[in-house]
């Protein structure tokens, strides 16, 4: 058991209230008090939020290179025929609606 509020360690106390702050606590209601202390929790979100970023950065660096790899492919392409190509000469179009 630790204190809900500062996380002192509440097993064996004489009386049903928290050295460390003064809030009282009832052994019998789990509500009343952590099963952990708070730095064990802290350290558990931490590491979930660590883990949300992490995967959301490799999402957007996989989304990013599936964006930049063909243009790139396709900037490659472009220069090879104004270099080697009948004087520059290049027509695109445009693919999809209006």
């Amino acid at each position: 058991m630790f204190c809900r509020h500062c996380g002192y360690n509440l097993h064996g106390l004489p009386a049903n209230r928290c050295p460390e702050c003064g809030h009282s606590f009832d052994p019998q209601d789990p509500k009343t008090y952590r099963h952990h202390p708070a730095s064990v929790t802290r350290r558990r979100w931490a590491k979930r939020i660590s883990a949300a970023l992490l995967t959301l950065l490799i999402l957007a660096t996989a989304a990013g290179v599936s964006l930049w790899y063909p243009w790139h492919r396709e900037q490659a392409a472009v220069r090879m025929v104004w270099r080697y190509g009948d004087g520059g000469a290049l027509h695109t179009t445009t693919i999809g609606p209006r």
